[in-house]
């Protein structure tokens, strides 16, 4: 430990006085203070770390204490109530698609019978007016063939040239479908 030192110069070197700092008031007070804190500081963190690790452990025990059935039941009622909006989801994607197909089957059904009916009434006109052989279909039509309209004449003059049936129907203003049937009933 370092001493202070007084001297005069009256004093000879042996009576020279070694003094202790913690011999002076005002030192010895501020270090007693500031050593009373930290011990209090540390007794203060200690004191708090102890009850937080004895409030972890009883929950711990508390968790332990349960009953491992009462565990698994809870788990299972949240994952029950979990599943329940996609239970729901999944079984209004079931109704969804089960009234499509019946709709589906509606206009497939629907589809079936207007074939049927346009084929009898293809056969219907195939009676009824005379076939065309295959060379007087092939060649140009003339205006002399009876029944050909000049809408007609003009579909199967641009059907000979290699138009489709969508540039037809906008070369004389009519719709596919007409044009399509058109080149059909000549066939």
């Amino acid at each position: 430990m370092i001493g202070i030192v007084q001297t005069t110069p009256a004093q000879p070197a042996s009576e020279i006085v070694v003094q202790r700092p913690d011999a002076h008031p005002a030192i010895r007070s501020s270090g007693h203070t500031l050593s009373t804190f930290l011990i209090g500081f540390g007794t203060l963190l200690l004191l708090f770390t102890l009850v937080r690790m004895l409030r972890k452990s009883r929950s711990r025990l508390a968790t332990a204490q349960e009953d491992p059935r009462e565990v698994i039941a809870h788990h299972r009622a949240v994952h029950n109530a979990a599943r329940e909006p996609l239970d729901s989801v999944m079984a209004e994607a079931n109704e969804l698609a089960v009234r499509l197909a019946k709709i589906l089957d509606a206009k497939a059904a629907r589809l079936e019978l207007l074939i049927e009916q346009a084929d009898e009434r293809l056969a219907q006109m195939e009676r009824i007016s005379p076939q065309p052989t295959h060379a007087a279909w092939t060649s140009s039509p003339s205006p002399q063939m009876p029944g050909v309209g000049s809408i007609e004449r003009q579909v199967l003059e641009l059907a000979e040239k290699g138009c489709d049936s969508s540039q037809i129907a906008r070369r004389v203003n009519r719709s596919v479908g007409e044009v399509e049937l058109i080149l059909a009933l000549r066939r």
